[in-house]
């Protein structure tokens, strides 16, 4: 075997390792861009059961969210700041799935 064929043989081979290299790479990318959309899809889902948990946990947020999807007018001062903040919080929260999914951190199932 002369130097010129060792030389293709060497080529060959390294471009062989290259080819594996770059699929194993693809491959674990796509692994760790599933894992990150699964922790997306967690952090949301634990964002939004954050808010609710404020409903569940004080009846007093509850009565005034009930008052306030009634009627904004029928709220005193301090009810309509709670009332108003509340709103802001689902409204974020809202805003931030849909600035993921635009992302492409999230995928929202349409209703059927």
């Amino acid at each position: 075997m002369n130097w010129e064929a060792l030389g293709a043989l060497g080529e060959t081979i390294g471009g062989l390792i290259v080819i594996a290299t770059v699929v194993y790479l693809s491959r674990q990318i796509r692994e760790s861009n599933k894992h990150a959309k699964a922790e997306a899809e967690r952090d949301v889902q634990s964002h939004w059961n954050g808010v609710i948990d404020a409903l569940l946990r004080d009846t007093a947020v509850r009565a005034v969210v009930r008052k306030g999807g009634d009627s904004f007018e029928a709220l005193s001062g301090d009810e309509k700041t709670a009332f108003q903040l509340y709103l802001a919080q689902v409204l974020n929260h809202l805003e931030m799935v849909l600035r993921m999914e635009r992302d492409g951190l999230l995928v929202t199932v349409p209703p059927e």
